[in-house]
């Protein structure tokens, strides 16, 4: 993977099998959102919030859907690796990415971090923590 933010080249290790079959309908709740870095925009981040989430897991790669973004990502363990990116405007990419870590097979917590970006250089950088829980069959 080529890290072009400090010039350099990434290589990882394989990842782990994965621990657990995390496919399903999830209900999720953002909370902590906030701005972590900008430059060039006044920045506001109202991540906060509650929802569902769809979970397909096929071995190491998994994907989920919500509110209609479709995230796509591996697993390596019990942690899940997702992101999603869209460009919004002719000169404007928006990224998400979250992080998760199941502690069981019917909740996880981690963090979301976000982006959105110009062509000019201008910037907003945001993060939020992420709980989901299973819904029962």
């Amino acid at each position: 993977m080529v890290d072009s933010r400090n010039n350099r080249i990434q290589a990882f290790k394989a990842p782990l099998p994965s621990t657990l079959d995390a496919s399903g309908v999830w209900n999720y709740s953002i909370t902590n959102s906030r701005i972590v870095d900008s430059v060039g925009w006044d920045c506001v981040y109202d991540g906060n919030g509650t929802g569902t989430l769809t979970i397909t897991q096929n071995g190491e790669y998994v994907s989920a859907t919500a509110e209609g973004t479709t995230y796509s990502g591996f697993v390596s363990g019990a942690t899940y690796n997702l992101s999603a990116a869209d460009q919004t405007a002719t000169d404007e990419i928006v990224s998400e990415m979250f992080i998760l870590a199941l502690s069981s097979p019917t909740s996880a917590s981690g963090n979301i971090f976000s982006s959105d970006t110009d062509n000019v250089g201008s910037f907003c950088i945001g993060e939020a923590d992420l709980a989901i829980t299973k819904q029962n069959k």
